[in-house]
């Protein structure tokens, strides 16, 4: 991870994996895109944002671009789902182990990620890093590479083994 960390210029303290802690079923109540926007109980993804004034379309592609996202968007897009709970997937720190905790007051972005998206992932890393920048959104890292990190002791290594299904426009 600290080659990653250097060459995306992301903090390490940024990069997190799926402990064996989490539930079994935590793929199934976390949402299918590689950027979901969390606040408490509500969330939104950067597959399907719109516009408050253009509520008829749906998605950026249709409605505004990865670089036009603001606070504002994603506010008036986070929704509850009795689906969807990301406290069911316990994260780790990698570089002090430290489990993090969603904050109920706040917006934060979780950014899937894996050395295989190569530079696909690049536009999510620098739309997370620019919201972060303007409008203090902070953001982590969820690497899907646990066979990289299978040191780790409590590393759930298959979470993400062809199992999740990432919406990509």
């Amino acid at each position: 991870m600290e080659q990653t960390s250097d060459l995306s210029g992301i903090p390490q303290n940024k990069f997190y994996y799926v402990s064996t802690a989490s539930d079994s079923d935590f793929l199934k109540k976390i949402q299918p895109s590689i950027l979901t926007f969390v606040k408490g109980n509500k969330t939104a993804i950067i597959d399907n944002l719109q516009l408050p004034e253009n509520k008829n379309v749906q998605g950026l592609n249709s409605s505004c671009g990865i670089n036009e996202v603001t606070k504002k968007i994603i506010q008036y897009n986070l929704k509850s789902s009795s689906d969807i709970d990301y406290k069911t997937m316990v994260l780790k720190n990698i570089k002090n182990y430290q489990k993090f905790n969603f904050p109920k007051d706040s917006l934060v972005s979780v950014l899937l990620y894996s050395k295989k998206m190569g530079s696909f992932a690049n536009q999510y890393v620098e739309a997370a890093k620019r919201l972060k920048k303007e409008f203090s959104i902070d953001y982590i890292i969820v690497t899907m590479d646990g066979e990289e990190l299978k040191d780790i002791e409590d590393i759930y290594y298959d979470s993400f083994n062809n199992d999740v299904q990432i919406q990509v426009n």
